[in-house]
């Protein structure tokens, strides 16, 4: 990702996204924001973007294992190992770094 210092913040918001610049061996296309090894790097470079992503996946996944969690028939200890496997796990992936 190249940040060109005479490009100032209020000029980026304006660029069209679809426009493609010339560069020495063909073109490139600009974007907001990019998955690089599993993370997501936004063009302001603060982490928004990707804690949403992660928050949003996690909804998604409590909403999969909805039945398997108002099962009665299932040990709260197992639903607390799913849980901590699965949502939490994609939520919290990344944080220590």
């Amino acid at each position: 990702m190249y940040f060109p210092p005479s490009l100032q913040p209020d000029q980026y918001k304006v660029l069209d996204m679809q426009e493609k610049l010339e560069v020495k061996d063909g073109y490139m296309t600009l974007t907001r924001c990019f998955k690089y090894l599993g993370s997501w790097i936004s063009d302001n470079l603060k982490d928004e973007y990707e804690i949403e992503t992660r928050v949003k996946k996690a909804q998604a996944q409590m909403g999969t294992l909805k039945p398997f969690f108002q099962c009665k028939y299932i040990n709260l200890a197992v639903k607390c190992s799913v849980y901590m496997a699965v949502p939490m796990n994609t939520v919290l992936w990344g944080c220590e770094s």
